[in-house]
Parts: C-alpha cells; structure tokens; sequence
C-alpha cells in the first residue's frame, strides 16, 4: 500500500488539547469576551473560523480517507480471496472425483489382471499342449499321400515337444515367466 504523508489516527489530537485558541480573544474588551463566553454560537463560530480548527477539521479528513482506501483495499483484498477459495473447493472436489475414478478403475485393472497369474497361464499352456499332442495323432487322412501325413505328424510333434520342454522349464522354474 501507498505510505502518504498524512496524518495517521494517533496524531490527531482532540479539540481540547488545542493549546490557544488565538490571542486575538485576549485582546477583546471584557464586555465583548463576555458576551462570547455567554453566547455558545458565537464561540462556535470563532472557534470554526480559526485556523487551527480548519487544520484539525482538515486533518481529521484526511485520516478519514487514507482509513478509508485503505479499507477498500481490504475489501477488495477479501473479495479476491474468497473468489479464489471457491476455485481452490471446487478444484479440490475435482481432484476426489477423479482420484475416487482412479481408485475403482484400478480395481478393475487389478481383477482383470487376475487371468494373467502364474498358475493361469501354465494350466492354459497345458492345454494348448494336449490339443497339439491330439491333433498330431488324429486319424490318417486316406486322400493325402502318406508322405505328406509323415511331415504333418512329424511337425506337429516337433512343436508338442517343443512346448513340453517349454512347460517343464516353466514348472522348474528355469525361465522367468511365460515364453
């Protein structure tokens, strides 16, 4: 904020504090100073005419707009903060929603997962290898020469016992996971 050179609330004094209000009192004629002294309005008017009292009236003015620009800078202040504190809320309700998505969306994950264990993928693996170990001694098939049978067959065992030696491998855990 912008220091001024204007009085602050501390130094401004009261009115009593005043310390003479002119000298020029002291120089009426006894019968004019009491007439002033009985008269309340024409102290008033004297004392609002002075220049030390349009000083003070000054003063006081002026501390009374610096205190309040100041308190519309407060205001303004506050305004500010609470505009960013509903933005910071509503962010943070956000931010549960979508941490709240990724808690379920990861325990969907992980139950997915669940087809992928170890014990999973070898029973699936030995499976596979009993098809292939019937499926290379399915019945002759008298339309094909009997040499393209023998290279079938011979294939077929060849990848069954290719895949067997893969599965004991796994059993033993010689391999580190699924080939």
């Amino acid at each position: 904020m912008n220091q001024h050179n204007t009085m602050n609330t501390a130094d401004i004094r009261p009115l009593t504090e005043i310390s003479h209000i002119n000298e020029d009192i002291q120089l009426l004629p006894a019968a004019n100073l009491q007439k002033l002294i009985d008269d309340p309005r024409l102290i008033s008017g004297y004392i609002k005419q002075s220049q030390q009292f349009i000083q003070y009236v000054e003063s006081i003015a002026a501390t009374l707009d610096e205190d309040s620009s100041k308190l519309l800078q407060v205001q303004t202040l506050i305004d500010k903060y609470q505009a960013i504190s509903q933005t910071i809320t509503r962010q943070l309700t956000q931010i549960l929603q979508i941490y709240q998505e990724f808690i379920n969306l990861q325990a969907i994950q992980y139950k997915l997962l669940l087809i992928f264990n170890q014990d999973y993928l070898m029973k699936k693996f030995e499976r596979q290898l009993e098809d292939r170990a019937q499926k290379s001694h399915e019945s002759i098939d008298y339309d094909d020469a009997e040499l393209t049978y023998i290279a079938r067959f011979r294939q077929e065992r060849k990848q069954y016992h290719l895949q067997k030696e893969k599965l004991n491998r796994w059993k033993e855990e010689r391999v580190t996971g699924f080939i």
